[in-house]
């Protein structure tokens, strides 16, 4: 009468054994795991970690010089009896490493961006650059995707193309423009470019190295001259208008002049603020600065020491939001872009 009893009283007892055993196994396996983990987290973060018993496996992306020390050091863990290291290398990141150095006559472009769109922008990028320059470009895709690269280089290649002569160097973690400027001007346009792109730029925040030497091939005497005439090295328009105000003839003349007797390659620089269309704004633009150019041809200068280009609404100086600021950005500059030494 009793045999059933037993049996029963059996049953249970192995079935709270199986599941005490099961449940203490889980536990060891949790244990194991998580000391396992702990160990890689750092250095292997990717890694993939199986536990059976006491017993590891490891699977998944690790640092190539790391994996047989990674193994070593989950063997070594307490409650680990045996573990099969399986990691295999991981691709080493591949960030944006673009440079750009310019001299005035010739921009070489080169390093690795995160996609093509990036390198045709950079194949599209001489349309926004001074006439008559070389340009070597040997950028390629393949860098791990960042943000807006695209617009990062583009951004800085036209404050680099501001200067005399500078280097770029754009990183996913920097952005570092070094050069020479002709003025303090330069460099505030420079500035106010980034400021107006910081969203563009974001989350890099540009370093500038820039100094100013516009004159240092010239005699003390032409030093302050061409000092006196580029402090009216700006003109500016009526709206849609590209004729030069009466206002603005005797600073061009002086221009022209100093030019002539000391010597020296301008860049002409025609502008317009953002009103109306992009291909209208930039043929604006043009007329404005062949029509300097032409002035300056006519009291003295050389046609051949005369660089005209034009931007359209590019290269903004102030707000387009107010009247005032678009004022400021309808204008032609005049810049020194090459001494002669006279």
């Amino acid at each position: 009468m009793h045999f059933p009893l037993i049996l029963l009283v059996s049953g249970a007892l192995a079935v709270l054994y199986w599941f005490g055993g099961a449940k203490y196994t889980e536990v060891i396996e949790q244990d194991v795991a998580d000391r396992a983990r702990a160990l890689l987290i750092e250095e292997a973060p990717e890694a993939d970690i199986v536990v059976s018993g006491r017993d590891v496996t490891l699977t998944g992306p690790a640092p190539e010089p790391l994996i047989a020390a990674l193994g070593d050091k989950v063997s070594d863990a307490w409650g680990v009896r045996s573990t099969e290291n399986l990691l295999e290398a991981a691709n080493p990141p591949n960030g944006v490493d673009f440079s750009a150095s310019y001299d005035g006559k010739t921009l070489n472009m080169k390093g690795i961006v995160d996609s093509d769109e990036a390198v045709d922008a950079l194949a599209d990028i001489h349309n926004a650059l001074p006439p008559g320059l070389n340009v070597i470009n040997s950028v390629q895709a393949g860098a791990d995707e960042f943000v807006n690269t695209p617009g990062k280089v583009e951004t800085g290649i036209a404050s680099l193309t501001q200067l005399n002569r500078g280097d770029l160097s754009i990183t996913d973690e920097r952005f570092v423009l070094d050069g020479v400027a002709a003025n303090q001007t330069r460099i505030d346009q420079i500035k106010r470019l980034l400021e107006t792109r910081q969203a563009v730029l974001d989350p890099l925040e540009p370093e500038l190295n820039i100094t100013i030497d516009p004159y240092a091939e010239l005699s003390e005497e032409c030093r302050i001259q061409y000092r006196v005439a580029m402090q009216g090295n700006v003109v500016n328009y009526i709206t849609a208008r590209h004729n030069i105000q009466d206002e603005f003839q005797p600073r061009l003349k002086y221009i022209a002049e100093t030019a002539a007797n000391c010597g020296g390659v301008v860049l002409v620089e025609g502008h317009a603020d953002h009103r109306g269309k992009e291909n209208y704004n930039q043929a604006l633009s043009e007329r404005r600065s062949d029509t300097v150019k032409q002035f300056l041809v006519g009291h003295g200068m050389d046609a051949d020491h005369i660089e005209a280009f034009s931007y359209g609404e590019f290269r903004p100086v102030a707000s387009n939001e107010t009247k005032e600021g678009m004022a400021k950005n309808r204008r032609v500059e005049i810049h020194i872009q090459q001494m002669s030494g006279k």
